[in-house]
């Protein structure tokens, strides 16, 4: 008689393997940031709220929070500078 193929080695569990790499550190700590609201001026301000800390602050451009510095204050975002790489929060 014919002897039966070997069965092909176990492949391993895929959900071990198909891991999508975790956020960027910068996107993590994005996204403990919210914005609360966008104050426009001569000096234009933002309120930003940092969830995890619990405390809200107002920030200009130049000002620096969660290690992103503030880039530009716009009508409905604030950009950031984390980096070298920008990063918007609506």
């Amino acid at each position: 008689g014919l002897s039966e193929p070997a069965a092909p080695p176990a492949a391993p569990p895929t959900d071990t393997v198909s891991v999508a790499p975790p956020p960027s550190n910068a996107q993590q700590l994005l996204a403990d940031l919210r914005l609360v609201g966008i104050a426009q001026g001569q000096a234009p301000t933002a309120m930003v709220e940092q969830v995890s800390q619990n405390t809200t602050n107002v920030l200009r451009v130049g000002d620096q929070i969660a290690g992103f510095t503030v880039k530009a204050i716009l009508d409905d975002r604030v950009v950031f500078d984390a980096g070298g790489q920008e990063l918007e929060l609506f």
